[in-house]
């Protein structure tokens, strides 16, 4: 198994000792952990993390030099170790951590209302051909000026210019107009 980082192995150093705490309803003013060789706390923390072994002694510089972990008392240099007030914000903050969400994608449009079948996100097939080639059609046989349905036409192609716009017609005509099977 490969080593983890010495940050991540602080981390589940630090979640280690503030789960220990909340176990036994203690503060960080109270309680003090033996983490030296063959101790009872450092072998609780090897029982649920063997892997972790070699990088105890490690991880536990780091806590101290970094103020994560003080001394009590004198003695040996990983006995009567207290976590300090950035240790306990430093295991909660990881331990609560949120995992990340995954990115959104980048054009989300809200409040979409249809009185039709609509299909909207990915995996969308866009008929803005067919929308377009229906429109046009629909725009020369109506009852109109040729200078209107020219005027109507230049306004739908610069409708259907705009990405956006685009988007949201080519969702909304998805569900409307039938693909070249038949199918809406």
């Amino acid at each position: 198994m490969p080593e983890l980082d010495i940050e991540a192995v602080v981390d589940k150093l630090m979640i280690f000792l503030l789960e220990d705490m909340e176990m036994h309803g203690a503060t960080i003013n109270i309680s003090y952990f033996n983490l030296g060789p063959d101790k009872e706390d450092s072998k609780a923390f090897i029982a649920l993390y063997p892997e972790l072994e070699p990088q105890l002694i490690p991880a536990l510089n780091v806590c101290i030099s970094r103020g994560l972990l003080k001394h009590r008392t004198l003695g040996n240099e990983y006995d009567s170790l207290a976590m300090t007030r950035e240790g306990h914000a430093r295991a909660l903050s990881v331990k609560l951590a949120k995992p990340r969400q995954p990115d959104q994608p980048g054009i989300v449009i809200n409040n979409l209302h249809a009185n039709a079948p609509v299909q909207v996100g990915h995996g969308n097939t866009m008929t803005i051909e067919a929308f377009h080639a229906a429109a046009a059609a629909r725009i020369d046989a109506a009852d109109a000026t040729e200078t209107e349905k020219v005027e109507a036409k230049g306004l739908l192609a610069k409708v259907l210019e705009h990405p956006l716009l685009c988007a949201v017609v080519g969702g909304l005509v998805g569900a409307l107009v039938p693909t070249p099977s038949g199918k809406r």
